[in-house]
């Protein structure tokens, strides 16, 4: 149960203290999952992003991409080229 609320990006000390509250140091993990629920529901859980820190990393990600294909690209011409010099 711990696990799945921390997925959701929640703090489960805080839930636990909740849950100690309402149902008691022996409560069954049914009751906790139910309470679990109905708070997640009323409360919700939002992740926020102030630095848009996923769009940088998409961006960089392109960024690498573009450069190995250009790298590869420069390569490949580079050892297909043979120069031959014809002195005169």
């Amino acid at each position: 149960m711990k696990a799945a609320l921390e997925g959701r990006g929640f703090r489960p000390m805080i839930f636990d203290k909740l849950a100690i509250e309402v149902l008691g140091k022996n409560a069954a993990s049914e009751k906790y999952q139910s309470l679990a629920d109905s708070f997640l529901g009323r409360e919700g859980v939002e992740i926020l992003d102030p630095t848009n820190l996923t769009g940088e990393c998409d961006r960089r990600q392109e960024f690498v991409e573009e450069f190995k294909s250009t790298v590869d690209r420069v390569l490949s011409i580079s050892n297909a080229r043979t120069l031959i010099n014809i002195s005169d």
